[in-house]
């Protein structure tokens, strides 16, 4: 067989010439285009010009996709009561921005979340009407003594695990926590689930007993078992209100195996790996995030009449980790309006945020009130 003849000078000129030529008309057109374009859609504060032929893109970087507050942040925030509180349907969650998906973001969120941010971001809550923060210390009080705030904090908390297994004593480590001022102590999820499965969540009603009748505070337990909460219900615990997580968080590596063993192939990358944090037969490190599990607890949430909080509701960041920039707060708003429309109006969120990109209190705060009346209504 021949080899084909390599192309000479002269070829070599002319599809120089040729490439010029069609270089030349496309610059021409798309100077024609983006002047068009120009006309017909100009760019909003902030915004480059779209790019030719592309409605609404010709964005550049990241930084151009910042979605900015609509008017119904402006609007008062949707309440519930819990006990004699009347609290935010949106709170402000523990959990560090990317904690669960990506260690270089949740690193860069606890170098911005200084002490003084965190007193910022504490005051742009205020002023939104988000007034709940989950799990902290003394820092809250911090910010009501400095700023003259109105915002609330829970604490969670739970039984100690003894070296031998047995359950502990949880009164040192609750009045401790009363002591702060909380409205509510938890008793914390991956607690709750581990308590769950050791078939001793009985522990768990006579903490929420400690706390109601010993230290008069609202109590709550956090967890990711459907089941554990239709337990609760059905029994009568009289617990204030539920903490509902949206995933089943922490199936163990035997759960994990049993649901694939049809079929391990098909078994997700991190199930079976290094876990990504305390792994136990107990509750499991392996973390994967299951597209079925959302309805399951939004069916408990929609049954039961206690108040819910629903979290982990977008999968703590999963959902949009890997969404393209212009898509992320699509898919955030898609499951803000989700989740209201499947739960009660005596329900609210609890979401981790933060505003060193983009305003995500207000924002969030946009959902609730755009989404809010789509709850089942509940007197």
């Amino acid at each position: 067989m021949k080899s084909k003849s390599k192309p000479g000078p002269a070829d070599r000129k002319s599809r120089r010439a040729f490439i010029q030529k069609i270089g030349t008309a496309a610059a021409a057109t798309g100077l024609a285009a983006g002047s068009s374009s120009a006309q017909q859609t100009p760019a909003g504060p902030g915004q480059r010009p779209a790019a030719p032929g592309l409605p609404g893109a010709g964005f550049r970087n990241e930084r151009d996709f910042v979605r900015q507050p609509g008017p119904e942040a402006q609007q008062p925030m949707p309440t519930i009561q819990l006990g004699k509180h009347k609290v935010s349907r949106l709170w402000l969650g523990v959990n560090g921005i990317g904690q669960h998906y990506s260690d270089p973001l949740r690193r860069t969120y606890y170098e911005w979340n200084t002490p003084e941010q965190f007193m910022k971001s504490l005051k742009r809550c205020d002023e939104l009407g988000i007034n709940v923060r989950i799990q902290t210390q003394d820092q809250v009080n911090q910010y009501n003594k400095q700023y003259d705030g109105h915002v609330l904090f829970t604490c969670n908390a739970s039984c100690p695990i003894l070296p031998d297994g047995s359950i502990g004593d949880p009164r040192p480590m609750l009045k401790k926590l009363a002591a702060l001022g909380p409205i509510a102590i938890h008793y914390a999820a991956i607690a709750s689930d581990d308590i769950w499965r050791r078939g001793q969540v009985n522990k768990v009603r006579e903490f929420c007993k400690i706390v109601q009748q010993e230290h008069g505070l609202l109590t709550c337990v956090n967890g990711h078992i459907p089941e554990m909460f239709m337990k609760m219900e059905d029994e009568g615990w009289g617990v204030d209100y539920y903490m509902t997580g949206m995933y089943l968080f922490g199936r163990t590596h035997a759960e994990w195996e049993k649901l694939f063993e049809f079929n391990p192939d098909l078994a997700p990358l991190q199930v079976g790996q290094p876990p990504t944090e305390g792994n136990s037969e107990y509750y499991g490190g392996e973390i994967a995030w299951v597209r079925g599990d959302p309805p399951k607890m939004l069916k408990v949430v929609k049954q039961v009449k206690t108040p819910c909080i629903a979290f982990k509701i977008l999968a703590s960041g999963n959902l949009m980790a890997n969404a393209q920039p212009r898509l992320q707060q699509q898919t955030v708003e898609a499951r803000f309006k989700y989740v209201f429309e499947n739960i009660k109006s005596t329900d609210g969120v609890v979401v981790a945020m933060w505003n060193k990109y983009e305003d995500q209190y207000a924002i969030n705060k946009e959902y609730v009130v755009k989404y809010s009346g789509l709850s089942i209504r509940k007197s």
